[in-house]
C-alpha cells in the first residue's frame, strides 16, 4: 500500500470530530476530494456531516492542486452551512469563495455579492445585507433562483411572511415561469438568528418588487458594486461600519489581483481590510500574509494559497514542515523556486533551502520520494543550475519517479552527463495511481 492508500485509509477511519479539527494541508487535497467523492448519494445525517467537515478541510488547505476544479466543492459547502445549521460561517465561506475566485481569475457576479450579502445576514448585520441589496438593485437585477434563495433564507429565519411576500413577486414577474416554494417546513422554524424588524421589512419590500425580476442574465450581471477611485474618495471621508463593510468585495479585488512580489506598504486598503479583521470582520484572516505587507513582501501563487499570498519565510516554513503532505510542501517548494525569479536576493537562501531538502537519506519513504520527484522535475523550469549535483545523486539514489520526470528530460543547460548510463536503462519500475480514476500502471 502506497503513501496516499495509507493517507486515503487514515482519512477515512477519522471521526468527523477529528476531521473538524485536523489542521489544513496534513492531507493532499485529491486524497480528501477522494474519499469525499465516496460519499456521493448517501443521505444519513452522519455521511452529511461528515461531507460538510471534509470541504471545510479542503477549504482550510493551502493546497490548490491544479488537477481539480474547486468551484462545485466550494459553492457546496455554501448551501451544507444552510442546511445544516451553521448559516452563522456562511459569511466565512462566501469571503472564501470571493477570495478563491478572484486568485485564480474568476469572473465575480452578482451571485458572489449576494452570498457575501446573505453571510451579513444570517450574522444578524441586517442594515449591512439592506445595504448590499439597495446597491446591488441599483446596478443590477435578480435572476428567479436569487429570489427563491432569498425566500428560503427568510423562511428559515422565521421570517415566513417576508418569504411569502417574495413568493409573491416571482409569481407576478414571472407568472408560469416561476417554480413555487414550499414553505410549510419553515412555518414552525426556530432558527432565528437575525433580528429583523418592520422597517427592515419594509425596505426589503421596497428594494425586492417585479421589476426588479429578470429571466436576462445579461441584466443580473453585475462586475463591481465600486470602482477604485470611487473607493479611494470614500475612505478618505471617514466612513461608517456599514459602508466599510460594504466596500470589503472590492477592495479585495484590488488587493488579490497580483501574482507576484506585492510590496504594498501603507496601501490604504490594505490598511483597511487589516484594521476590519481586526475589529468588525475576523473572516478577513483569511487572507493570511497578504494584510501583512509591512513585514515583508507578499507573493501571490495561483497554485498555492486558495485565500492568500506568502511571505518567503511562511514558504520556507511550509516547504520544510514534515507534518503536512508531500504534495503541499512540494508546491511550497516550487513557490520558493518561482520567487528566485521575481526575487533574485533570495536565490542563495532557496539554493540551501533546496539542497537541505534534496538530501539523501539513508532510507526513504513514498513521501520522501514525491517531494524529490517534485523539486527535480520543478528545477527544468529554473536556472538553478547549482543544483546538478544534487539532481544527479537523486536520481542514482532512485529517489526520482520515472513516471513523472526522467534523466533524458535534462537537456541543454540542464544537460547531466553523468547520467547517460542511466538514460539508456528504465530505472526502477513505479506503480502509480491515477488520482481521478484510480487506475495504476
Amino acid at each position: 500500500m502506497d503513501y496516499y492508500d495509507d493517507a486515503k485509509k487514515s482519512l477515512e477511519e477519522l471521526s468527523v470530530a477529528d476531521i473538524e479539527t485536523i489542521r489544513g494541508g496534513v492531507y493532499s487535497d485529491h486524497i480528501v476530494l477522494s474519499v469525499l467523492d465516496r460519499l456521493s448519494g448517501k443521505q444519513s445525517k452522519e455521511t452529511q456531516q461528515r461531507r460538510l467537515a471534509l470541504m471545510k478541510l479542503v477549504c482550510r488547505s493551502p493546497q490548490v492542486d491544479r488537477l481539480f476544479s474547486y468551484d462545485q466543492t466550494i459553492l457546496d459547502i455554501l448551501y451544507a452551512l444552510v442546511d445544516s445549521g451553521q448559516a452563522e460561517s456562511l459569511l466565512k465561506y462566501a469571503l472564501m469563495a470571493w477570495m478563491y475566485f478572484l486568485k485564480q481569475g474568476f469572473e465575480l457576479d452578482l451571485t458572489d455579492y449576494l452570498n457575501i450579502a446573505r453571510g451579513f445576514l444570517y450574522q444578524g448585520r441586517v442594515d449591512v445585507f439592506v445595504a448590499f441589496l439597495h446597491r446591488a438593485l441599483n446596478e443590477s437585477s435578480l435572476l428567479d433562483y436569487h429570489l427563491t434563495t432569498l425566500i428560503e433564507d427568510f423562511a428559515r429565519l422565521n421570517e415566513i411572511d417576508l418569504a411569502r411576500y417574495l413568493e409573491t413577486v416571482g409569481k407576478k414577474a414571472l407568472s408560469d415561469d416561476w417554480h413555487e416554494n414550499d414553505l410549510t417546513s419553515y412555518e414552525n422554524a426556530e432558527n432565528k438568528l437575525a433580528f429583523i424588524n418592520e422597517e427592515v421589512r419594509q425596505d426589503i419590500r421596497d428594494l425586492i418588487t417585479p421589476e426588479k425580476l429578470t429571466q436576462d442574465e445579461n441584466k443580473a450581471h453585475l462586475p463591481a458594486l465600486y470602482d477604485r477611485s470611487e473607493l479611494i474618495v470614500a475612505l478618505s471621508s471617514k466612513p461608517s461600519d456599514k459602508a466599510l463593510l460594504l466596500w470589503v468585495p472590492d477592495m479585495l479585488c484590488l488587493v488579490l489581483g497580483e501574482q507576484f512580489p506585492f510590496d504594498a506598504t501603507g496601501d490604504v486598503f490594505i490598511d483597511t481590510l487589516a484594521s476590519l479583521r481586526s475589529s468588525m470582520l475576523p473572516e478577513l484572516s483569511l487572507l493570511g500574509d497578504t494584510l501583512d505587507v509591512d513585514r515583508e513582501p507578499v507573493f501571490n501563487f495561483v497554485f498555492l494559497g486558495k485565500t492568500c499570498g506568502y511571505h518567503f519565510s511562511s514558504l520556507v516554513a511550509m516547504a520544510t514542515d514534515a507534518d503536512l503532505s508531500p504534495d503541499v510542501r512540494s508546491d511550497a517548494v516550487e513557490g520558493l523556486m518561482k520567487i528566485v525569479e521575481f526575487a533574485p536576493e533570495h536565490r542563495a537562501e532557496v539554493l540551501e533551502i533546496l539542497e537541505k531538502l534534496m538530501n539523501i537519506p539513508e532510507t526513504f519513504d513514498d513521501a520522501s520520494e514525491i517531494i524529490m520527484t517534485g523539486i527535480v522535475a520543478n528545477l527544468l523550469d529554473t536556472d538553478l543550475y547549482e543544483l546538478k549535483p544534487a539532481v544527479v545523486k537523486a536520481f542514482e539514489a532512485d529517489m526520482v519517479s520515472p513516471e513523472m520526470v526522467r534523466p533524458n528530460s535534462f537537456t541543454d543547460e540542464w544537460y547531466l552527463p553523468e547520467l547517460e548510463e542511466k538514460k539508456a536503462g528504465r530505472g526502477r519500475t513505479v506503480l502509480l495511481k491515477c488520482r481521478k480514476c484510480g487506475h495504476t500502471q
